[in-house]
């Protein structure tokens, strides 16, 4: 039941982070799919991402550091998305380095992401008592 619940709330979190990161975009054309709305496109790269997190959390291996890597982890992804979906909407446009795709990312990123880590990581902790 705990990794349910951890799964389907890193799975909404990810979604709502990725979709506050980069909502200047969201009336941009994606590359990728010409027509697929902002959040069609959230919504299924999250999906993608998110099911390496559930395969971790199925593991039962790291007891001790469970939390950390699962926050660490759910980071990560969110990253991933916000990387397909700039690349996606704003790259493919355009001429960019990987280095300015990254540092992009982790600009538009920094804020919502830290906040919502930490909000998963209070659920982890304090509600779903991981």
């Amino acid at each position: 039941m705990k990794s349910i619940l951890i799964t389907l709330s890193s799975y909404l979190l990810c979604v709502l982070q990725s979709y506050i990161s980069l909502r200047k975009f969201k009336n941009q054309p994606s590359s990728t799919c010409m027509n697929c709305n902002y959040l069609e496109e959230i919504v299924g790269y999250s999906l993608v991402v998110i099911s390496i997190l559930l395969i971790f959390i199925l593991n039962d291996s790291y007891k001790k550091t469970k939390t950390f890597l699962i926050v660490t982890l759910f980071i990560i992804c969110c990253l991933s998305v916000n990387f397909s979906i700039f690349t996606s909407r704003v790259t493919s446009w355009s001429t960019f380095t990987t280095i300015d795709e990254l540092l992009s990312i982790l600009k538009l990123s920094f804020f919502p992401l830290t906040i919502i880590s930490m909000f998963f990581t209070f659920l982890l902790l304090k509600v779903i008592k991981l």
